[in-house]
C-alpha cells in the first residue's frame, strides 16, 4: 500500500475493498507503519502506538496483524504480533544499516506464508520469517520443528542484505 520511499500505491477506494474483502480472510496482515497509519488515520511514533493501532486493525477485521516497526527511530527494530485473542507478542533486533530494504517487506510476507505452510503456528512462522528476512543470505529453514542451516536453495534465501 505505502512503499518504503513513502509514495502511496493504492487509492482510498482500493483500500476501503481491501479492509472489508481481505483483512478478515488472510491469517495475518503485515502493514509497515507508514501503511497502518494510512488505515488508522495517523501517525504512528512509538510502541505505545503501535499497540493502539494493532487493535484498532484487529477491530476492523483482521485475524492478527503483524505491525513493522523499521520505520521508527532507533537503533532497534520492533515488531509486534497481535492476535485476536489479545495476545501480544513483541519482536526486537538490532538495525541492520543497508541501502537494500526494497523489497524486504514482500520478503518477510512470503517467508511467514511459507513456514505456515510447512505447519508452523502463527507465531512460530513470524519468527522464523523474522530470521529469515534478517539473515542477509545465510539463510535458514524450518524443518518441522527443528532449524538447521541450509546449504540448498531455500524459500526464504536473500542475495543481499536485508
Amino acid at each position: 500500500m505505502v512503499a518504503t520511499s513513502g509514495a502511496v500505491l493504492i487509492d482510498n477506494p482500493a483500500i476501503a475493498v481491501l479492509v472489508r474483502e481481505l483483512f478478515p480472510r488472510a491469517v495475518v496482515v503485515t502493514p509497515n507503519l507508514d501503511e497502518a497509519s494510512l488505515l488508522v488515520g495517523r501517525a504512528l511514533t512509538s510502541e505505545r502506538e503501535m499497540e493502539v493501532a494493532a487493535g484498532e486493525l484487529l477491530a476492523k477485521g483482521a485475524r492478527a496483524v503483524l505491525l513493522k516497526g523499521g520505520h521508527l527511530a532507533g537503533e532497534v527494530v520492533s515488531d509486534l504480533l497481535a492476535t485476536q485473542n489479545g495476545e501480544l507478542h513483541w519482536m526486537r533486533a538490532p538495525r541492520i544499516h543497508s541501502a537494500n530494504t526494497h523489497g524486504t517487506g514482500c520478503t518477510l510476507s512470503s517467508a511467514i506464508a511459507a513456514h505456515l505452510a510447512l505447519g508452523a503456528s502463527l507465531l512460530e512462522a513470524v519468527q522464523a520469517a523474522r530470521l529469515c528476512a534478517c539473515s542477509a543470505g545465510g539463510g535458514c529453514q524450518r524443518t518441522h520443528r527443528r532449524w538447521r542451516r541450509a546449504a540448498e536453495p531455500r524459500p526464504c534465501a536473500r542475495g543481499h542484505a536485508a
